[in-house]
């Protein structure tokens, strides 16, 4: 349980269920607290920054979810526009550019 780590291309959904289900297992009264504490020590570093810098403490798994899917999402959509997707309407005006030019 305390070995798992986020994994570079995981989902937080992916390992925030299964943590929580090792967390569960090792010990079915876990307080709140102690889970969220496992989370943070082993979720993406960047996400980890995110959450310890949270206004509120993130005592709960409500919280901790929360600001967590957040972040994730957030880097997701930073990756996608670093890809510098065009839209479908601008590749197709370029073929037709690159069709009339002869």
């Amino acid at each position: 349980m305390i070995k798992r780590e986020q994994q570079p291309c995981e989902s937080v959904t992916a390992y925030f269920d299964d943590k929580l289900s090792l967390c569960r297992e090792y010990n079915p009264n876990m307080v709140e607290s102690l889970i969220v504490h496992h989370l943070i020590a082993t979720i993406n570093p960047q996400i980890a920054k995110q959450i310890l810098r949270s206004d509120a403490p993130v005592d709960t798994l409500g919280k901790f979810w929360n600001i967590a899917k957040t972040e994730d999402l957030n880097e997701t959509y930073a990756k996608l526009a670093q890809l510098n997707i065009h839209r479908p309407q601008s590749i197709l005006l370029e073929l037709i550019l690159l069709t009339t030019k002869n």
